[in-house]
């Protein structure tokens, strides 16, 4: 009998990374979405990998206590959020277990208690990137079609307008943000002001910046926490986009030096900072491969989703920078880079989830490393 025949009951043992659960059908692992761990659950396998099979939903034996009715019209059809059926306290601490894991994994044991800081779970998001189609604003379905849609559950109120217009030309992707009653962003990228946490950033919609500022407003407070009052000494920002982190540090007394690939987002940092700043238009491995000067006191780093590169976990493995406060938006590559840094000598001081995208599997996590 061929994939899309066999149906078996089986019992969720967990989610994982990505959201899909884990089960087990004679041993062999069967992957299943829309489902929640402990529950047992009916499935159908479509797909046969050489280690795990693929399964979708066909009924709910038995349902977990933290199962949910999702609020989204769209939802299972959306290739966005995933998570909207599992109660969100239980996502909350679904993920936070996905972070510990990570580290569990790369072989870290001394491990602070983790961190957590959440903002609303609905009607948060205020930046997005839509894909238009047919004159209308839209998403990506699970099968990576496009899915048109009049309205959103995560976003930001502010943003409400981006799925009822009606736009013209060819296939595209536009970029928006929308907060405290204004919406920026459509045809053209165009310039923003925000306001977060008693910060002013400056920006364009076609460049990056945070999507949540609601918990962006409590991972500033969380920075400021943990950076030590500076004496006017140079503190880096690497990977600094426009300059979000590079404003606690000036805040907390330190002088910034902006390193950022992206130049034209380090023109809208300027604005924001003013002077007393350092702004360096190129990448951080090719920065780190020409610096010759001393170590500074402070470094905040804010990679991509593949992490340091091999290049600038090797600097801070040879120069033990005192405070190294690391963010991140994947936990995997996060639990790997923390764990080479404390074989080389740091120890993780302080450890932190944020929860930037409720409904979703994606997370930030932040660490605080000191030599």
């Amino acid at each position: 009998m061929g994939p899309g025949m066999e149906r078996y009951v089986l019992k969720v043992e967990k989610l994982i990374p990505g959201g899909m659960g884990l089960c087990r059908h004679e041993g062999r692992v069967v992957m299943v979405p829309d489902v929640v761990d402990g529950e047992v659950v009916e499935v159908e396998v479509v797909a046969r990998h050489s280690d795990y099979d693929e399964g979708v939903l066909v009924g709910v034996r038995e349902g977990a206590a933290a199962r949910v009715a999702p609020r989204c019209g769209y939802y299972g059809v959306c290739g966005g959020c995933v998570l909207q059926h599992v109660a969100y306290e239980h996502q909350v601490a679904v993920k936070r277990g996905w972070l510990e894991e990570h580290l569990r994994r790369e072989g870290v044991r001394e491990v602070p208690g983790c961190e957590v800081y959440e903002g609303p779970a609905y009607g948060y998001r205020s930046r997005f990137q839509v894909h238009i189609e047919g004159g209308r604003a839209g998403f990506l379905r699970r099968d990576l079609t496009h899915l048109a849609v009049e309205g959103c559950e995560v976003a930001h109120p502010a943003c409400a307008p981006i799925f009822t217009r009606r736009y013209n030309g060819r296939a595209r992707k536009l970029g928006f943000l929308g907060w405290e009653g204004r919406l920026w962003g459509g045809e053209e990228p165009e310039e923003f002001r925000v306001e977060v946490g008693g910060y002013v950033f400056f920006g364009r919609t076609d460049l990056f910046f945070q999507s949540n500022l609601f918990v962006l407003e409590r991972l500033l407070e969380w920075v400021e926490g943990v950076v030590s009052a500076g004496d006017g000494g140079e503190a880096w920002d690497l990977y600094a986009g426009v300059g979000v982190f590079s404003q606690v540090l000036a805040r907390r007394g330190w002088r910034p030096r902006l390193v950022e690939s992206a130049v034209a987002a380090l023109g809208y940092a300027e604005r924001g900072l003013g002077g007393g700043a350092a702004y360096v238009g190129v990448s951080a491995e090719r920065f780190l491969r020409g610096y010759r000067g001393g170590v500074p006191g402070v470094v905040v780093a804010d990679p991509p989703r593949s992490g340091f590169s091999r290049t600038v976990r090797g600097f801070f493995e040879a120069q033990r920078v005192p405070l190294l406060v690391y963010i991140s938006c994947n936990a995997a590559t996060f639990a790997r880079d923390v764990a080479h840094l404390m074989r080389a000598g740091y120890r993780l001081a302080r450890l932190a989830f944020f929860d930037f995208y409720p409904q979703t599997p994606h997370m930030e996590v932040a660490g605080v490393l000191h030599t």
